[in-house]
């Protein structure tokens, strides 16, 4: 990994990303050096080949690692969960067995463009993170997120000063695994045809939207309902009751986090979301029981309230 800048850099914004093989000393132990070899070298180019087509650079390769570059973090985020979605039918080492898995980091920030590679402490952000993950995750900065912007779901995963850094950062991982993301938040589940009711416990009283109808959240007016946070945007979000399914869209600048049931919080930034059953919602941070800016919810489709 290159980490100086040599005497002729370019300095530029870009999307560090790292690709990590899970358990290679695993993968050598049971096919020998140079069978393994050969595995290795195959995966880490079919990661490449993903990498490229998605308009990134891959600068470096270390054993079982890649570093790339991309202009585009949406790009880079596309990039990763690609490989993690097409490695799931990778060859694997033995009959029977899982394909071996990734984990992914990433970090957006400045970086030195230099002859031998980039360099700068945006590599080091990303390096941290994939360090980070566990197998199967895609991790990423929050400078990441934010400038992903709307159209990816994330999930907080907490605060953390990294190695060698003065402060800490919050870290998120990218939901990628439809199974995932439809247990936790049905992001992409089919309309209901049955209709229903909204129950939301909210400011200290409980209030119900019956189906077709909806609830602005927000600091101070034009919000329906004013919750007074300073987590919470002035029109934060819009809670809407649709076919028995809660619809809820983000307007914020923090974002809005939402749990299911003891699930843990996913991250919902401008965009819109469908959900049913009953949990929590934090505008702006996490949902804490008792705090000001959290909310319960529960839909009732026709046969709970009839």
């Amino acid at each position: 990994m290159s980490t100086a800048p040599g005497s002729h850099s370019i300095a530029e914004d870009a999307t560090v990303l790292f690709v990590d093989l899970c358990d290679s000393s695993g993968i050598f132990r049971r096919l020998g050096d140079q069978a393994a070899a050969s595995f290795v070298r195959d995966l880490l180019d079919r990661c490449r080949s993903i990498i490229e087509r998605f308009s990134g650079q891959v600068v470096d390769q270390v054993g079982d690692e890649l570093m790339a570059r991309f202009a585009a973090p949406q790009r880079a985020l596309a990039a990763a969960i690609d490989m993690q979605t097409r490695s799931r039918s990778w060859p694997s080492t033995a009959p029977n067995e899982p394909p071996p898995m990734l984990r992914i980091g990433m970090h957006t920030g400045s970086i030195h463009v230099h002859e031998d590679g980039i360099a700068g402490d945006s590599v080091h952000v990303a390096k941290r993170l994939v360090d980070a993950a566990k197998a199967d995750q895609v991790l990423l900065s929050d400078a990441t997120r934010v400038a992903i912007g709307t159209g990816a779901l994330f999930r907080c995963v907490e605060s953390r000063t990294l190695k060698g850094q003065d402060e800490p950062i919050l870290i998120h991982e990218a939901i990628w695994d439809p199974t995932d993301a439809t247990t936790e938040l049905h992001p992409h589940a089919t309309p209901s045809t049955t209709t229903g009711q909204l129950k939301v416990r909210i400011a200290g009283g409980e209030h119900v939207v019956p189906e077709s109808g909806s609830l602005t959240v927000g600091r101070a007016d034009p919000a329906q309902f004013v919750l007074e946070h300073p987590s919470i945007s002035r029109l934060h979000a819009k809670l809407a009751c649709e076919r028995g399914e809660l619809v809820i869209t983000d307007f914020s600048t923090n974002g809005t986090y939402i749990a299911l049931d003891d699930s843990e919080p996913a991250f919902l930034h401008r965009r819109e979301i469908r959900l049913r059953g009953a949990g929590r919602i934090g505008f702006g941070r996490e949902p804490e029981d008792g705090q000001p800016h959290t909310i319960h919810f529960e839909t009732l489709d026709d046969s709970t309230t009839s």
